[in-house]
């Protein structure tokens, strides 16, 4: 799939940014890392040179453009989230993709609580990060959960299945019913008690 939308870089350039998706990755696309940026180039062009629409466009703004990364859209899901003095906080820990929508909030509540453990407990870092990790593991499943078949759905591979989901897509525009969706989507705002911490300045070296 081709998304494009306006990117302006400052008052006087206007420029279209492309976001071309693959959702049936080869082991030669699960190894990208491992390529340069010329070869993840030509692997792209592999992929999309008969894609026709404007694929041909995004394709001749890639090779004329150093701005170009390639990237796997993926969650981060770990049996633990610390091992003796050290914790992962944010992505690190429990990424939940972009698709979830709720990276950054999944971070700073994590943040917060983090803080506040290790402030309850400064001289025991192993009991805070048990704290830490017991009271957000249930938030962070919520975040995680994505809606069923994302993201295959949004990527058809054929052209009746554009057809299909831009249909569908402008029902759900025009009947108002993305809000039900969304309660299948991630937790709700109230979905996790933040405690009140008692910081002090100075109190964590």
């Amino acid at each position: 799939m081709i998304l494009l939308r306006p990117n302006t870089n400052d008052a006087t350039e206007k420029v279209t940014r492309a976001s071309m998706w693959i959702c049936e990755p080869s082991e030669k696309l699960r190894n990208y890392s491992k390529l340069s940026k010329q070869e993840q180039k030509i692997m792209v062009h592999e992929i999309f040179h008969d894609a026709g629409g404007e694929a041909t466009r995004c394709l001749e703004g890639m090779d004329s453009d150093d701005d170009f990364t390639m990237q796997e859209i993926a969650q981060v899901k770990m049996d633990t989230w610390s091992k003796g003095r050290v914790a992962l906080l944010g992505d690190a820990a429990f990424c939940p993709s972009p698709i979830s929508g709720m990276g950054t909030t999944l971070a700073i509540v994590g943040a917060y609580i983090l803080a506040g453990e290790i402030a309850k407990t400064p001289h025991d870092p192993e009991q805070a990060f048990g704290s830490y990790e017991k009271i957000m593991r249930p938030f962070v499943t919520k975040g995680q959960k994505l809606l069923p078949g994302a993201p295959q759905w949004v990527n058809p591979g054929s052209a009746f299945g554009i057809k299909i989901l831009h249909s569908f897509l402008g029902f759900v525009s025009w009947s108002g019913v993305l809000t039900f969706a969304e309660s299948f989507v991630g937790p709700p705002v109230d979905a996790i008690t933040l405690p009140d911490y008692e910081f002090t300045k100075g109190q964590i070296a």
